[in-house]
């Protein structure tokens, strides 16, 4: 076999392989129907990580190891109208283990519960309305030493 046929037939397994590392996902959902606003419903999508990120990486769900999972994205509708979710908001947690819907008084929060080692964590994203308004992570070990949390604030279209 020639260096050529070689090479080519290298970079096809290659892309074979990218391909299927690429499409193995997973989803975790969650569901509620809220009293005067309808149904809510809440989708992680979980798949393998695309490169080599290194242990280095902050990932909530690791003892600074290389995630085998990470989200990937996260789509959530309210009555079904999908709604805006920032990337901040999700991708920084790896290894998700269940999602549950909570309904508050000013709307709901979603609770996304990772890991089952000492990196375990829970993440909380509390929306008001339709809109994302917190996100607050902690290490499900040391929740009082071990946290981040984000605020979102969006600024009203008025029409102008």
């Amino acid at each position: 076999m020639t260096l050529r046929k070689q090479l080519v037939l290298m970079l096809c397994f290659a892309l074979l392989q990218s391909c299927s590392t690429a499409s193995a996902q997973r989803q975790l959902s969650a569901q509620v129907n809220k009293l005067g606003v309808g149904v809510i419903a809440a989708e992680l999508v979980v798949s393998k990580p695309y490169s080599n990120i290194g242990p280095r990486a902050m990932w909530w769900g690791t003892d600074l190891t290389e995630p085998n999972e990470v989200v990937t994205d996260l789509r959530i509708t309210v009555a079904g109208e999908e709604i805006v979710i920032p990337f901040s908001a999700f991708s920084d947690l790896a290894e998700p283990r269940a999602v549950r819907i909570i309904e508050t008084t000013m709307g709901f929060s979603l609770d996304i519960d990772g890991s089952n080692s000492a990196g375990a964590y829970r993440a909380t994203l509390e929306f008001v309305g339709n809109r994302i308004a917190r996100r607050h992570v902690a290490s499900r070990a040391f929740p009082n030493e071990r946290w981040d949390e984000f605020v979102y604030s969006f600024v009203p279209d008025d029409g102008r």
